[in-house]
Order: C-alpha cells, then sequence, then structure tokens
C-alpha cells in the first residue's frame, strides 16, 4: 500500500486538470504523474534508500513526496533554517540519502563531502523531464512502510524523528476527504514550510480532492493577500500568528477577496481580538479552529458557530470567545467542556472510518487513539 494510490485515484478522476501552480503554466495531473515515475526510476537507479529535501515549499515538494512513494523510500523534508552542522548531522542518520536542495541552501550541505549525492531542484526538475517518457511503463515496486519522515524542531533538544505510515496517511485520506470533493475552479494557497505536517498533509488532502494548489514560499501577509486575489484563492490554512499578521496587514490595507471561502487555523491557541477582527473583516468567509490532523490535512478542526440574534455585535464576539477563551475546541468538546458545544454543522466523528486510521498527528505519543506506526521518538532508518 502506497500514499501513490492517492494520485492514481486523482489522475483518473480529473483528467488534464491543473494540480500544482497558475491555471496558465501549472503542472496537470498527467503531468504530476508522469514526472512522478521519472522521479521514482531516477532513485531506484542510484539505489537510494531515502529521499531528503533542503528547500522552501513549491511544486517540487508533491513531486518529490510521490517520486519516494512509488520509489518505496522515505521523503524526509528537513528545516532549512537548521545550521549546515545540523543539517548533515539529520542527513547522516539516513541510510543511503538521495539530497534534493533548492540552489541557495546547497552550499549549506558542503559538510556531506562526497559520500551523499546532492542535487539542486532546478536539476532534479529537468532530470525528471527528460526522463518521464521512459519511465512512465515501468512497474511499482515494493514499499517502505514509512511514507514520510518529520524531525521535530530540535529548538529545546535534539530534533526527533516521526515516522508517518502509508497506511495511516491513506487511512486518514479516504475517511475525511472526497474523491472529487472540490469544485474545479477551487484553489489552496500554501504558505506552510514543507517540514510542516500541514505542508506534507495538505498536499495529500488537496492532490485527491482535486483542489489546485498555489504557494508562498516565504510568508509575508501583503504577498499573502495578493497572491489570494491573483490566483482566485479558495481555501488556505494558517497558524494563529500568521491569521494575526494578515488581520493586521488587512487593516492598513483592505482588499477585496471574493474568492475566499474558508481559512483553517490552528497548531497553537488565538487571541480572541485577533479572532474577532478576522470575523469580521471576512464576514463571508468560513474560519475553521482547532489543532490535529483535521487542521493539519486542511479541514479545520470546528467551525466558528453562529451567536445568538441579540448580540449586538452581530454574534461576532460570541462566536470569537467560544473558540478563543479556552483550550483546543476539539479536546475541550471531547471533555464535554459547555463552553464549546458541539455545531451540527461542523466536522464530527464518523462511524465508517477504519478502525486503524490515524485519529491525530498530535496525538503519537503512545497515547489511546494512536494509529500504528507514528511516534515521537529518536530514530534511525533501517538500513539494508
Amino acid at each position: 500500500m502506497s500514499i501513490s494510490m492517492l494520485l492514481d485515484l486523482a489522475v483518473e478522476q480529473y483528467g488534464d486538470r491543473i494540480a500544482l501552480g497558475g491555471l496558465g503554466s501549472g503542472i496537470s495531473y498527467p503531468a504530476l504523474d508522469r514526472l512522478s515515475k521519472a522521479g521514482a526510476a531516477d532513485l531506484r537507479a542510484d539505489e537510494s534508500q531515502s529521499l531528503a529535501f533542503v528547500g522552501v515549499n513549491g511544486p517540487t515538494v508533491p513531486l518529490l513526496l510521490f517520486s519516494a512513494a512509488r520509489a518505496g523510500v522515505p521523503f524526509v523534508p528537513l528545516n532549512y533554517r537548521l545550521s549546515s552542522g545540523a543539517l548533515c548531522g539529520l542527513l547522516g542518520e539516513l541510510d543511503r540519502p538521495r539530497v534534493i536542495a533548492d540552489e541557495s541552501f546547497a552550499a549549506a550541505l558542503t559538510g556531506l563531502g562526497g559520500t551523499v549525492r546532492v542535487t539542486t531542484s532546478t536539476e532534479w526538475l529537468a532530470n525528471c523531464e527528460e526522463r518521464a517518457a521512459r519511465a512512465a511503463s515501468e512497474p511499482p515496486v515494493a514499499t517502505s512502510p514509512t511514507a514520510i519522515v518529520l524531525f521535530t524542531s530540535g529548538t529545546t533538544a535534539k530534533p526527533k524523528g516521526v515516522l508517518l505510515r502509508h497506511e495511516n496517511l491513506i487511512s486518514y485520506i479516504l475517511g475525511t476527504v472526497e474523491l472529487g470533493g472540490a469544485a474545479s475552479r477551487e484553489c489552496n494557497l500554501v504558505s506552510v514550510p514543507p517540514y510542516h505536517v500541514a505542508g506534507m498533509g495538505g498536499a495529500l488532502s488537496n492532490i485527491y480532492a482535486g483542489r489546485r494548489m498555489v504557494y508562498l514560499p516565504d510568508f509575508e501577509p501583503r504577498r499573502w493577500l495578493d497572491s489570494v486575489v491573483r490566483e482566485s484563492v479558495s481555501h488556505a490554512m494558517l497558524v494563529p500568528t500568521m491569521l494575526a499578521r494578515i488581520v493586521e496587514e488587512y487593516r492598513n490595507g483592505p482588499v477585496p477577496l471574493p474568492s475566499l471561502k474558508s481559512i483553517a487555523y490552528g497548531g497553537a491557541k488565538i487571541q480572541a481580538r485577533v479572532l474577532v477582527e478576522a470575523l469580521r473583516m471576512l464576514p463571508d468567509v468560513d474560519l475553521r479552529g482547532g489543532s490535529g490532523a483535521r487542521v493539519a490535512l486542511g479541514h479545520g478542526g470546528h467551525r466558528v458557530p453562529p451567536g445568538p440574534a441579540e448580540d449586538p455585535t452581530g454574534g461576532v464576539q460570541h462566536r470569537a470567545g467560544r473558540l478563543a477563551e479556552g483550550d483546543d475546541p476539539d479536546r475541550a468538546r471531547g471533555r464535554g467542556d459547555p463552553r464549546v458545544p458541539i455545531d451540527p454543522e461542523g466536522p464530527g466523528p464518523d462511524p465508517q472510518r477504519p478502525p486503524n486510521s490515524l485519529e491525530g498527528l498530535d496525538r503519537a505519543n503512545g497515547r489511546p487513539g494512536d494509529g500504528p506506526g507514528v511516534r515521537r521518538t529518536a530514530h534511525r532508518l533501517p538500513r539494508g
């Protein structure tokens, strides 16, 4: 079982629809399929056992993710903000890694010497395009159970690896995302880095749903607003600090955002005043807050519920307070917290979800409900 199955199903469903980038110049689903098969052939040719990436988020990331999956090796996006020594140390933990790096970060990997092959993102893409015609018919290979390795930030201790299995990711996507669930004009703006769980989960869920993805490699609030307008963005996922900066920028220079339908935010608590102002500025945008896999995969954990009709602010203060004054609404609701009643229009538990589905990428530390194979421990990938 491989996450490449999600791309296979999407190619059959969406035809020539654009998957990545602008409508006029983006990569279509069939092109992504061909390029990922070419990338997998390249990995098999040099017998790589893992595929690491050092760079910003962009169309290269889903290509690398599915190339690794088709080659049967884990994909390992690394934090490009780490020092050269730290990056080389993490790469030293991987078994026979192939390293792809954006041009601006390749120089930081000189400490690897000649023991690891480093290719720039531009060279990798050009090689895939050249090899695509020959690689399209190559048969699949046996898959490693690990699809993705994400390292913790390392701010308080040495970075530790989180192993995400193919079966868990597939089970979660199939249980929460509808194939063909996105309209053909929908577009998701990706502004989180590739080493963040939302970067990986969002790639899988949007590819499967049929929602085009565009990228903002380095987040800046004015560029985010400009991208929403230019690309007719309908969906986005933000962490609270990003949402706060966008609210401030919008206050100083508002722009019409008619295409924007939904913002999922999570990963930390949000200040009530930020949410109040966001609701007032964007009254037609569906704000969904929470934490865990649903937000990380772009679904939003809990819809901001409507307030009472007698609220003189039109429900804005009430709606914001019910989510911002406590901790995560999903967990509060699970405890029966009266501040966060169940929203009948929001997502709830799916009784049909397979029993081994990934219940939460943030609940991977031995607590009840964990999916198998997801853990927060130091690791070394098996050799041989």
